[in-house]
């Protein structure tokens, strides 16, 4: 598929660990204070990622440093930090935020961050999370980020339990938020979405809590071409994280080897170009027939479709008509998101 236009990449995103302080039971990743997937990224690998990126790839303009937590690996994370912003990337972290437990702690993290150029942060919680780390710690580091003028967005993903306490309506009633100005409340983002159980069979449905979010979970992945994906061993990722360690078909080989290579082979896949453009929710009803029109996860209908046998038989059987389809729409979405990025 030589002559097919290619999505330039405009995230790098370094999952640079699976450690984590806490220990939520169905983490999507198995992250914990203990991962069975032990290998870690150093300074150097995250150096040398960032520069492999921006030398292929002059379309990239933000990096991701999350894990696992990302914040276990403080100093070189504060070193790369600083790297990423001299190549003239932008910024951001995801984190339970764990360090905000203690105040003083967390006025010292928020200054290094600062220093080191860091303009975006993203604080994970929900029901799960909060064993770990109480959602009040969450709202009040979220109150102390607003404040500072050097972060232009704070985005927290609230993971929804059934019958759980916390949603977006909590935490925006939180004391700690409610006393900002108006100006701080616009710098964050609240994402409320379904909390996904990779290893039991029936993941959460919070239909009634997260009406708003099924409006994108039933439409394409951007993430499967747009975003290099690199994981602690070094392995380049065609996903943005959540069912990447479930499947075969999202990993794409060691980064040991060319990057702009290993990012063209996506364009030879016809399955990822169908996942960009319609999705999994989209591609389970074609080769199903029809799906319970209900609210998971795009990344939940993702792991189904890619982890089960029926599924991939089905869509090795696609016929050329179809996948002739697949292409036209690719290209006139891959033509649009050219216009968008230059």
């Amino acid at each position: 598929m030589n002559s097919i236009p290619k999505i330039a990449p405009k995230y790098l995103s370094l999952i640079t660990t699976y450690k984590c302080t806490s220990a939520c039971p169905n983490c999507c990743f198995n992250c914990s204070p203990r991962p069975k997937i032990t290998a870690t990224m150093t300074y150097d690998d995250m150096k040398n990622y960032m520069l492999q990126a921006t030398n292929s790839f002059p379309s990239l303009g933000l990096v991701v440093f999350t894990g696992g937590e990302c914040t276990l690996l403080y100093n070189d994370l504060i070193k790369s930090i600083k790297y990423a912003v001299g190549l003239g990337l932008k910024t951001r972290i995801v984190t339970n935020g764990h360090w905000a437990i203690k105040d003083d702690e967390m006025d010292k993290v928020i200054d290094d961050l600062i220093e080191s150029g860091l303009t975006e942060i993203n604080f994970s919680t929900g029901d799960e999370h909060a064993k770990f780390i109480p959602v009040t710690v969450i709202a009040k580091v979220t109150a102390a980020c607003a404040k500072r003028k050097e972060f232009s967005s704070i985005a927290i993903n609230i993971e929804c339990s059934p019958n759980g306490n916390i949603d977006k309506k909590t935490f925006w009633a939180d004391p700690n938020i409610e006393q900002l100005s108006v100006e701080e409340k616009k710098k964050i983002i609240c994402l409320q979405s379904t909390w996904i159980e990779f290893r039991v069979k029936k993941a959460h449905n919070t239909s009634n809590q997260s009406h708003t979010f099924c409006l994108t979970n039933k439409q394409g992945c951007t993430s499967i071409l747009d975003t290099i994906n690199i994981n602690p061993n070094g392995q380049f990722l065609s996903c943005c994280g959540l069912s990447c360690e479930y499947s075969p078909f999202l990993k794409l080989g060691k980064i040991k080897e060319n990057l702009k290579y290993l990012h063209n082979k996506r364009f030879d896949d016809i399955m990822k170009l169908w996942l960009y453009t319609e999705g999994p929710y989209a591609i389970l009803k074609s080769i199903s027939g029809s799906i319970p029109d209900d609210n998971k996860h795009i990344c939940e209908y993702c792991h189904n479709l890619l982890t089960s046998r029926d599924n991939i038989n089905r869509l090795l059987s696609i016929s050329e008509e179809q996948i002739k389809h697949i292409m036209f729409n690719y290209t006139l979405r891959a033509k649009r998101y050219e216009k968008e990025i230059y």
